[in-house]
């Protein structure tokens, strides 16, 4: 989903700037009943730029408000190995997030993300589509056992735009 770019474990490291980097390699694994195998390769390049956050006010409950907006380029170049070679691939993405956090309270917080992209291989990226993707996202503490999150997310499946809503929840009997 386009909020999940939004999530942090901590505001410290959503409020710096942060490079990632990663690689991950799948072997070649049987894909049918005649032994043919698929491979595939995947590195990406991202980064967190802070364009501006705020604290309002704290108190011994936590942080009363808080406001984030960054700029989340990133970069993954796939590589999907066929036996048949003529199924193989180099696939683009690329992608250029703004995302924005706002807790107007303990219990409230806003998510919105939107991010134009591109998703092509060596063949179609000299003629490249942008596609968009959206979301928003409320969550809302009922008390310290129960949340829920209700929103909306506009995103791309099958080739489409869809819009699609998001619902959850999160229990815990615990404290």
């Amino acid at each position: 989903m386009g909020a999940l770019p939004l999530l942090a474990q901590n505001l410290q490291m959503l409020t710096s700037p942060r490079l990632m980097l990663s690689y991950s390699h799948l072997g070649n694994q049987k894909y049918d009943s005649s032994a043919h195998t698929f491979g595939l390769g995947q590195s990406s390049l991202s980064l967190n730029l802070p364009l501006y956050h705020s604290n309002y006010a704290k108190s011994e409950y936590g942080l009363k408000r808080f406001l984030y907006l960054g700029f989340q380029p990133s970069f993954v170049l796939s590589s999907a190995n066929f036996e048949n070679t003529a199924l193989d691939r180099e696939l683009i993405n690329l992608s250029l997030g703004i995302n924005g956090i706002y807790t107007s309270g303990i219990k409230n917080m806003y998510l919105l993300s939107v991010r134009p992209m591109l998703n092509e291989d060596e063949y179609t990226i000299n003629n490249p589509i942008w596609r968009y993707n959206a979301s928003f996202l409320y969550s809302r503490m009922v008390n310290t056992k129960f949340k829920y999150r209700i929103g909306l997310t506009y995103t791309y499946l099958f080739g489409e735009g869809n819009l699609l809503p998001i619902v959850g929840g999160t229990y815990r009997d615990w404290e």
